[in-house]
């Protein structure tokens, strides 16, 4: 059974993140997922949520809001 493909996009704030998700394709539908705390661990649960349904998680966001301070650094935690 393979895996279905989610694009994740992370709109990172100082406290929380806003998370995105859209299926492949240019008829893929685009939803908002919801807000999340701005820890590292808040990320987790959602990976393991959304990968405990059977998806491939690809990351997306660009570089000014993957790489803010506050952020925690969530691009070097999903790059581990």
């Amino acid at each position: 059974m393979s895996k279905s493909v989610l694009h994740v996009e992370l709109d990172v704030h100082k406290m929380s993140m806003d998370v995105t998700l859209a299926e492949p394709g240019a008829a893929g539908e685009i939803r908002y997922y919801g807000r999340i705390g701005g820890d590292l661990d808040c990320l987790d649960g959602v990976i393991r949520k959304l990968e405990s349904k059977g998806a491939k998680l690809l990351f997306e966001g660009d570089q000014t809001s993957l790489k803010c301070p506050a952020s925690l650094g969530p691009e070097n935690h999903l790059a581990a």
